[in-house]
Formats: structure tokens, C-alpha cells, sequence
């Protein structure tokens, strides 16, 4: 996979409804934390070092990822836009130097060289399903385990650059859409029982609620000390479920007794979606989470199950003024001219003025 095909790509990697849970979850991922004991982390380490580390991994894993992105080849925008399609992480773009993405499968594989860690691998399902990713992603530490000793302790288990990830190193993540918890303010709620639990639940975009984006939030562990690894899995995924029946309920209250209104919410996305002049990455992002909403409840016709996730990139800044380069002068209106194309190509019954649209009553 070459850098120009990350960068076509139309969503982030398994974003996609389908599987289990998959009307409210859209992905289930796994990331494990490693770093070699005679290597100091990356955010200190010298250029050399950070060079032999690259060497280390990409030698180590190079079976089972035979794409490799070496990050000095890629522009600032370009690695911008690989952040906001949730391949790397922000802090990954400060300094390139010995820093390199392992792919496969479509980026739903991956290693990240000389992130705030050695190696972080990550790999990710469609829906709620961490079947599979744990053994996967032990198999790629076994391999970098016979490169180089593992920095490991008795007391607190894997070091990490991070305290939050000391002990397994394994961050377990939900991206989960919840417009009717949104909507009936019950996302506090959920915080709040997370926290207890000892997990954090954050929205994707925005730390305020009138900041929030596409109603999308990411469940994920806290802590990784004292316990198993497949307990923390468990947790996360039991908890999750739990999020999923809350949001289907207040699904269920949304139809039963604001259904015109949900409707009118649906229909009004649909309008703006496809007549826009002007958009903003939060238009962009709210407008196909109520397309998505009143596709699931049935209330407008069935969109595709990649819409999401192919609005969610063309709707960011990054992408766009990759696509158009610096001529762009401005940014809303392209936003307008991709997303209402994308939505004209959904098929018919949603392009025009001659679609059906479903009764609210």
C-alpha cells in the first residue's frame, strides 16, 4: 500500500456498520504498547536511535506487514491527513525522523514506529467483535520479542512511555454512534458509570457538547495494571454492550414518541446534505449521523453502511486541501461540492428531487 492509496481511501480503517452490535458500533480495536529495553523512549531518544529502532521493528515484522510508510516521505498534509483517518495519532507527526506505519488489510493491520512508544500495534473489527485481535496482536510482540529483550518489570509489568499504559500495555477501544443518547441527554450518564468502572468514555471530536461531532464517542479501558489482558477485553466489550442497549431504547422512546420529529431532523439532514453551498466539518459530521439515525429507525430510506466513514474523510480540512491543493480558497464550499456528490451517488430514492421518502406516521 502506497501513501497516495492511504490517502484515497474513503474512510478511517473498519469504519463500517455491519457485524455484531453494528447499528451502534462501528469498530472494535486493540492496541498494544512495546518498547525495547536498551532504547531510550522516542520522544528522547537520538535520530541513531530512533533509526535502529525502525530497523528492529520493521526487520522483526516485516512477514506479516509488507507495506511500509517511512513518514519522511510524506508531506505535513499528508500526515495530517493520515491523523484524521485515524492512522496515526497527532503526537506521531512532531518529528518523523525514524518513524514508519506497518500496514495490511487496509490499515485495519498496523505497527506504528517511534510513536509515544517503540511499537504500538493495532489491529481492528467491523462492529462489536474483538475476536481474534488479542492473538494477533500477541503474535507481532512475540516477533519483536525474539528482535530485542522487551523492557519489562516484576513489579508493574511492560514499560511504557505512559503510566496509564504500564503493566500490559493493551488499550482496548469502542467507537460507538449515539445520537438518541445525545439527544436525551443521557451521555453524562454514561461518563459517569464508565468512570466508575474504571474506564474512560470520551466523544471522538470535542471535549463541550455543543463541540461534538457525528455523535461518535470512543469506550476504552483506563488502566492496564492488575489486570489480564482478555479481562480487560471483557470489560470493555460487556460494557459496551450495555451502551449499545442504552442507545437502542432511547432509540425506541425517539420512535414512539418523537417520530416526526426524528423524521423532520432526517429529512432536513438529507436537505442540507444534498443542497448545501457551504459546509463545516461539523455540519458535515452531524448532517450523516441524522442520515444515519433515521436509515436505522427506517424513517428515511437505507443508506450505505460506508457513508459514515466515507463523509467522516471527505468532510475533514486536511483531506480536502489534499485533494485540491493550495488553490483552495475556500475550504466550506469544496466541503459542500464532495459531500453533496457523495450523496447523490447513494443510488435512487436519495438523489433529487424524486426521491421516496418513507411516512413518519
Amino acid at each position: 500500500m502506497q501513501p497516495d492509496e492511504i490517502l484515497s481511501i474513503s474512510g478511517p480503517p473498519g469504519w463500517k456498520f455491519g457485524g455484531e452490535e453494528g447499528d451502534v458500533v462501528i469498530k472494535s480495536a486493540v492496541y498494544l504498547a512495546r518498547n525495547f529495553k536498551d532504547y531510550r523512549f522516542p520522544h528522547t531518544a537520538s535520530r541513531e536511535e530512533a533509526r535502529e529502532v525502525a530497523d528492529i521493528v520493521c526487520g522483526a515484522v516485516k512477514p506479516l506487514f509488507p507495506e511500509v510508510v517511512n513518514l519522511d516521505d510524506l508531506t505535513a498534509l499528508d500526515m495530517q491527513v493520515l491523523c484524521d483517518k485515524r492512522y496515526i495519532s497527532r503526537c506521531f507527526i512532531k518529528d518523523t525522523q525514524g518513524k514508519r506505519l506497518l500496514l495490511k488489510n487496509g490499515g485495519k493491520d498496523s505497527v506504528a514506529v517511534n510513536e509515544e512508544d517503540h511499537a504500538l500495534i493495532s489491529f481492528k473489527n467491523v462492529g462489536l467483535n474483538f475476536s481474534g485481535l488479542l492473538e494477533k496482536a500477541f503474535k507481532v510482540d512475540d516477533m519483536l520479542d525474539e528482535s530485542a529483550e522487551i523492557a519489562y518489570d516484576d513489579n508493574y509489568g511492560y514499560i511504557t512511555s505512559l503510566p496509564s499504559r504500564m503493566g500490559t500495555g493493551l488499550r482496548a477501544t469502542v467507537l460507538l454512534h449515539l445520537p438518541a443518547l445525545s439527544y436525551t441527554k443521557n451521555i453524562k450518564n454514561t461518563t459517569d458509570v464508565a468512570n466508575k468502572l474504571g474506564m474512560d468514555f470520551v466523544p471522538l471530536y470535542g471535549t463541550k457538547e455543543k463541540e461534538w461531532q457525528g455523535n461518535l464517542f470512543l469506550l476504552s479501558n483506563h488502566k492496564t495494571i492488575g489486570f489480564p489482558e482478555e479481562d480487560i477485553i471483557k470489560r470493555v466489550e460487556n460494557f459496551a454492550k450495555e451502551i449499545a442497549a442504552s442507545e437502542r431504547r432511547g432509540r425506541e422512546a425517539l420512535l414512539r414518541y418523537r417520530k416526526e420529529m426524528t423524521a423532520d431532523v432526517a429529512y432536513r439532514a438529507m436537505g442540507l446534505m444534498e443542497r448545501a453551498n457551504m459546509l463545516t466539518e461539523k455540519e458535515a459530521l452531524d448532517g450523516v449521523s441524522k442520515l444515519q439515525l433515521g436509515s436505522d429507525l427506517g424513517l428515511i430510506d437505507k443508506i450505505p453502511n460506508d457513508l459514515f466513514g466515507a463523509i467522516y474523510t471527505k468532510s475533514r480540512t486536511s483531506f480536502l486541501r489534499s485533494v485540491a491543493g493550495d488553490v483552495v480558497k475556500d475550504v466550506d464550499h469544496l466541503r459542500a461540492v464532495v459531500v453533496t456528490s457523495a450523496i447523490a451517488k447513494m443510488g435512487s430514492g436519495t438523489d433529487g428531487d424524486d426521491r421516496s421518502r418513507k411516512k413518519a406516521n
